[in-house]
């Protein structure tokens, strides 16, 4: 290695690299029962807007539609706000009011903004602080700025990038109210995240900054009568002042004389220098002409520049060197002077500071929920855990060059140095992005350990109030230095709720009303669900060794990939009476299985010495690879579990007291071929049964057994194709049948004493014939027309498509409709008519009607009229007549709009535009119970 000093260069390189994006987009969204289809635009900067959505049954016909509309940037990037979304009219139906959206610095006013308003917002891509939020800064890199001292030449700033976090930049274009249809709406207002903890440590109190100010001197040089000799009043000026904390300063400085050469080559003018805490920094003297950057001309330079500087006494001192000739000089330096000390600092991004909620817009009915996020136990603390240190930009690189040394061991200029010389370049690598990855709670940078919840509100004053995991308690582990590897992340601790406290306010004070503490565990089962992890090295080129014998070096990180999760072993849940006196209820969680998270046990304490224990077994609790093919259970095991199908199959309750333990309940469920449950079997004995005597359920040389005590008690008899059970029974029971529609989505009728070949309903909505055959479609030369009884639609019988109902097995059954029209429909069975008995009518002329079939052989039935005289019908429901059948419709994407009981009396269900039950009816149109929703000016 060289002795002695070498001069040294200075010099700096850039690469750059950049990532595109091509997003996809949907389409379509379909489903059994329809589809939506969404409907873009093309926009500028390659995107595309969405438009409207279109929602459509099965058969295309359009159920629901709805339209977008946005306010545009002006400027070249063309971001979009959505600034409506409105439901529009479709099938007769009446348009909604739209739902309205206003953002922070944009539409300050709540009026209505028409569709495609266009808005300013100059975006500077280089304006972004550590954590990627929006800063406001006047950036031209997203490099921090970084002081770089170098010996022999003057120091320089890398190109300065602000990167604090901003409240009033990072809140802009945020969401700030949302009108809904009725009205009603709701606030948010926001602040910067904040955070008193990093990783498993409290912050020191910190400096609080306060406004900027600034400190400053000059000089001037002057001639002065008589000889034109030069005055200098203002030379060996200083101005000392202190900085409070560590912060980002401005140095404005420049100078208005001349500049000339000493014969020595050195520059002669006016000096400016700023000294550091112990004379350990400086800056300056500011003379040069010739530093790139500054603007400099014939008559002198004005300069900006930034540090980021260390707390300390400061000295500014302006001079002119000799010889002095006229001009003058200024330098100031502005900073920000301490108001006090903070133990918190600020974060990027925005948190939840008031949420205001008012149902019918008038002010009056204001409620308000304002958020905290400070300890209970140090008020002044913020609660936030910071999860990673501010994040790194640099890192150091080491060249060895041979053969630059001369033969006395001073600097020479290269090539003829002794054997073995060489001397060490150190380099220094900056990036505009982190070169560590921050850690996340729950997909924040910052996790809050405690969250308080107030409501101001008259009606229901009080609080509540969260605590939680955090980095805290469970930081992320690893090296933060070169090469910087991915920290083994602790994430799935952090973000558990721990408990939750509910207050009332009354009497100027909180009273506790309800709590719930939960406690977690990686018990040695559990451990083996939560560490299943990825290790290995990251490599990183340290140091380029070009001597006789190269040797380069390198750096290595450990990395560890670690997945799992904390599980919920305990939850206390205490409610608290008027005297503060707590009523506790305790349940534990066991989990017995490795294989899977899931609770295998629960046990809830009921008293001094009491409890109950429910045992579950699921799929994966079974060993499966002896499973004989031959056995059904077996088999059917063996198939879920490698399909990863966690089914829960039996059940145990037991009840403890004290050394006491007997199981009290029991239920196995078995399952079919399709995977579908085929019986459920249940416990049955007359005397308590210990945990020593009963035999769960289990596979035994290939072969699925349990206790002989679990019988039989349902039988599931049959499902259709999407898996909807159709028909059940009990052992030694009646069946119950249930027929699907609206593509098998919706259950149309269930019937209680009779199987699915023994019923048929249909009211005539789209998708639901319920096991009748007629015509299907809608329209002009169709039988489907508007204007049903209980669901939308009804039937016209006019002699062309009757309504009918075939291989009805043998037995008496009941034929129960509506019909609307002077005359009677005509009722065939098997081909030969038969009279119905009027049973009810309605004012708005819906007569109902019934009639007793009786088939001794597989039988038919069908309804018609004549063209001459068409009806309408509705509500038609067949089923044997000791059965009890339950009947409904539905309007798609809003809920059911009518129920039929047993004995034939409807009830119906109204809805507003927005979707809400309005009000229900019985079948005389009586009003059985309505809700009243607010609306401004009501």
């Amino acid at each position: 290695m060289c002795a002695g000093i070498l001069p040294i260069s200075v010099s700096h390189g850039t690469s750059n690299s950049s990532v595109s994006i091509a997003p996809k987009t949907v389409q379509s969204i379909t489903w059994a029962g329809g589809q939506a289809l969404f409907f873009a635009s093309e926009r500028l900067a390659n995107g595309t807007k969405l438009d409207s959505v279109r929602v459509q049954d099965f058969q295309g016909h359009l159920i629901k539609r709805f339209r977008f509309a946005y306010a545009q940037n002006s400027n070249s990037f063309h971001q979009l706000l959505l600034t409506q979304v409105q439901e529009l009219a479709v099938g007769g139906q009446p348009g909604k009011p739209p739902y309205r959206f206003y953002y922070d610095s944009f539409t300050s006013q709540y009026e209505v903004t028409p569709q495609n308003e266009v808005f300013s917002a100059d975006l500077n891509p280089y304006a972004i602080d550590y954590w990627g939020f929006c800063n406001g800064a006047n950036n031209t890199s997203l490099l921090p700025e970084r002081y770089v001292p170098v010996i022999g030449t003057p120091a320089f700033t890398l190109m300065p990038g602000d990167r604090a976090p901003n409240l009033a930049a990072c809140r802009k274009w945020a969401l700030t109210r949302m009108v809904y249809p009725t009205m009603g709406y709701t606030t948010f207002e926001y602040e910067l995240n904040e955070y008193g903890f990093e990783e498993g440590r409290s912050l020191p109190s910190q400096v609080v900054l306060g406004p900027s100010h600034s400190v400053g001197l000059s000089t001037t040089c002057r001639y002065q009568a008589p000889g034109n000799t030069i005055s200098c009043p203002g030379t060996g000026g200083t101005r000392t002042f202190r900085i409070p904390a560590r912060q980002r300063i401005r140095v404005d400085w420049g100078s208005h004389s001349p500049f000339f050469t000493d014969q020595d080559g050195t520059e002669q003018g006016p000096r400016l220098t700023l000294q550091g805490p112990n004379s350990a920094t400086r800056f300056g003297p500011f003379i040069s002409r010739y530093v790139t950057g500054r603007n400099c001309n014939a008559s002198g330079c004005t300069y900006t520049q930034y540090y980021d500087v260390e707390p300390g006494l400061y000295t500014l001192e302006a001079s002119v060197a000799p010889p002095e000739i006229a001009g003058s000089a200024y330098i100031s330096v502005t900073y920000r002077d301490s108001i006090g000390t903070s133990p918190n600092l600020p974060a990027g991004g925005l948190r939840i500071k008031r949420i205001t909620d008012n149902p019918t817009g008038q002010p009056a009915r204001e409620m308000s929920r304002i958020f905290s996020y400070t300890m209970a136990a140090d008020p002044a603390r913020s609660s936030g855990c910071l999860v990673s240190p501010l994040p790194t930009y640099y890192y150091n690189f080491q060249h060895d060059i041979p053969g630059m040394c001369d033969d006395t061991g001073g600097g020479g200029t290269g090539g003829n140095g002794s054997p073995g010389s060489f001397i060490i370049q150190y380099i220094k690598v900056y990036s505009t992005a982190s070169l560590t990855q921050p850690g996340m709670t729950q997909g924040a940078f910052v996790g809050y350990r405690e969250v308080t919840v107030t409501n101001v509100d008259d009606s229901n004053p009080g609080k509540s109030v969260y605590t939680f995991t955090s980095a805290y308690e469970y930081p992320d582990e690893g090296s933060s230095g070169f090469p910087y590897a991915s920290r083994t992340s602790h994430d799935y601790q952090r973000g558990l709720l721990l408990r939750e406290t509910h207050y009332k306010y009354t009497d100027g004070q909180y009273a506790p009303v309800t709590q719930t503490v939960n406690t977690y565990s990686r018990n040695s089962l559990s451990a083996n669900i939560a560490l299943l992890s990825l290790e290995g090295w990251k490599i990183g080129y340290s140091r380029h060794n070009e001597v006789s014998a190269p040797l380069d070096c390198f750096a290595r990180n450990h990395i560890r990939y670690e997945t799992g999760g904390l599980l919920l072993a305990q939850s206390e849940k205490r409610s608290f009476d008027n005297t503060g006196a707590a009523h506790v209820n305790t349940t534990r969680y066991q989990y017995g299985n490795p294989a899977f998270p899931h609770s295998t046990a629960v046990e809830t304490i009921t008293g001094a010495g009491q409890s109950t224990l429910l045992r579950h077994r699921y799929t994966f609790d079974y060993d499966t690879l002896s499973a004989n093919s031959g056995n059904q259970m077996a088999s059917v095991l063996r198939l879920l579990r490698r399909r990863h199908a966690l089914l829960p199959l039996e059940e145990q309750m037991w009840r403890i007291n004290g050394s006491d333990t007997t199981l009290v309940k029991a239920t196995l469920t078995t399952f079919n071929a399709q995977f579908l449950p085929k019986a459920t079997l249940q416990l049955q004995t007359t005397s308590p049964i210990s945990s020593s005597t009963y035999l769960r359920s289990d596979i035994h040389n290939g072969l699925f057994s349990y206790d002989p005590r679990l019988t039989p008690e349902t039988v599931f008899d049959q499902y259709d194709a999407l898996g909807n059970l159709q028909q059940a029974h009990r052992v030694n029971g009646s069946p119950t049948s249930v027929l699907w529609g609206y593509q098998s989505t919706q259950p149309l009728a269930e019937t209680q004493g009779a199987t699915t070949r023994q019923t048929a309903f249909t009211s005539f909505e789209p998708d639901a014939p319920g096991r009748f055959s007629y015509d299907p479609e809608q329209g002009l030369n169709h039988h489907r027309v508007p204007g049903g009884r209980t669901g939308q639609w009804a039937y016209r019988l006019d002699g062309n498509r009757a309504i009918s109902r075939d291989s009805l097995p043998p037995g008496t059954y009941e034929l129960l409709f509506w019909a609307r029209a002077p005359q009677r429909p005509s009722i065939y069975q098997n081909g030969t008519i038969e009279a119905e008995h009027l049973v009810a009518e309605t004012p708005n002329g819906w007569r109902q009607f019934r009639l007793r079939l009786r088939f001794a052989t597989l039988g038919s039935l069908s309804l018609d009229a004549s063209s001459a005289m068409p009806v309408l019908v509705d509500e038609v429901r067949l089923h044997p007549v000791e059965a009890q059948m339950t009947s409904y419709t539905y309007d798609p994407l809003v809920g059911m709009t009518s129920q039929t009981t047993p004995d034939g009396r409807t009830t119906t269900y109204e809805y507003d535009g927005l979707g809400r039950l309005v009000r229900a009816r019985d079948e005389r149109g009586r009003v059985l119970s309505q809700q009243q929703y607010h609306y401004a000016g009501q």
